[in-house]
């Protein structure tokens, strides 16, 4: 099982991350071994795992990754990528960022 980061935001609470990735509560719960669910804080990491075939579900764009970048990394197509989410301008990602892979 792979894992990626989530960078918890101003606002988020456990059960609206467990919603927006569409994994259950608990499992994240476990999986980051938490004792207090209810104390999470802006800028505080949280490990979510990836589906079976390896790619994401979700991504959180880092300084300096750009569309085509991201599409390198997990093997799929960028116009995938790009009919999966709306962008003002797909030039412009800020980190933070969440976008839909599969």
């Amino acid at each position: 099982m792979a894992t990626i980061f989530y960078t918890v935001a101003p606002g988020d609470t456990l059960w609206s991350i467990a919603q927006k990735f569409n994994m259950p509560l608990n499992d994240i719960i476990a999986y980051n071994g938490m004792i207090d669910a209810d104390n999470i804080y802006p800028g505080q990491q949280i490990r979510l795992w990836v589906n079976e075939n390896g790619t994401p579900k979700w991504y959180v764009v880092r300084s300096g990754d750009s569309l085509y970048s991201i599409a390198q990394q997990f093997g799929i197509l960028l116009q995938d990528i790009l009919n999966k989410n709306y962008f003002e301008n797909p030039n412009v990602l800020y980190p933070g960022q969440i976008i839909r892979l599969v």
